[in-house]
């Protein structure tokens, strides 16, 4: 039996069908829509899109090759997109149009995938919040306050001092929104590192 008569199923399974990439633009354009609206958060849209790769079989190889073939739906090569939008970003508008093409959808779709790989794997152990976030600098400190629902978290990388009227009328005052008994984290002294 000559190798020529071999069926490669991984190698068919991974080929990219026209019917399987109209279905994936119009699910993306749906939940950019939904994403762009506030319906559905970044968090949630990497999850949505972790199962939409489950139900329809797709490994996240195939899924790249997916966002890639879509960019060249629309005329865009996909191995120098990060290099193009420098461009375009200096010479229009002198200033990035995107924070970082990790974080516009479909224009890095290695990173996207693995964003998505990230929050699959930990769906389960992470929790989307909203936050309130709150910056007070006075003479005693300089704080970063996060409010969530009856906890507030006082941050600083020096002591804390507490007898800080405006840290206290602030705790006051939130205090007063809950109607309930609230808890205080306090933070002190932290230290931070950047991790390339």
């Amino acid at each position: 039996m000559s190798d020529e008569k071999i069926i490669d199923f991984k190698n068919l399974q991974e080929k990219i069908k026209d019917s399987d990439l109209d279905k994936f633009e119009k699910y993306i354009y749906n939940m950019y829509d939904e994403v762009v609206s506030g319906k559905v958060s970044m968090f949630e849209f990497s999850s949505k899109i972790a199962d939409y790769m489950k139900e329809n079989n797709i490994s996240e190889e195939k899924f790249v090759n997916m966002q890639k073939k879509l960019m060249q739906r629309y005329g865009l090569d996909p191995d120098t997109m990060e290099e193009e939008m420098e461009r375009i970003n200096k010479t229009v508008t002198g200033e990035r149009v995107f924070k970082g093409s990790e974080e516009a959808i479909g224009l890095d779709a290695i990173k996207t995938g693995r964003k998505i790989n990230f929050y699959e794997r930990h769906k389960d152990d992470i929790k989307e919040k909203k936050i309130l976030e709150y910056t007070l600098k006075t003479d005693k400190n300089d704080v970063k306050i996060l409010l969530e629902r009856n906890q507030i978290t006082l941050i600083s990388e020096q002591k804390i001092d507490l007898s800080d009227q405006e840290i206290n009328l602030l705790i006051a005052d939130y205090r007063e929104t809950t109607n309930e008994k609230i808890k205080i984290l306090i933070c002190e002294a932290s230290n931070s590192y950047f991790y390339y």
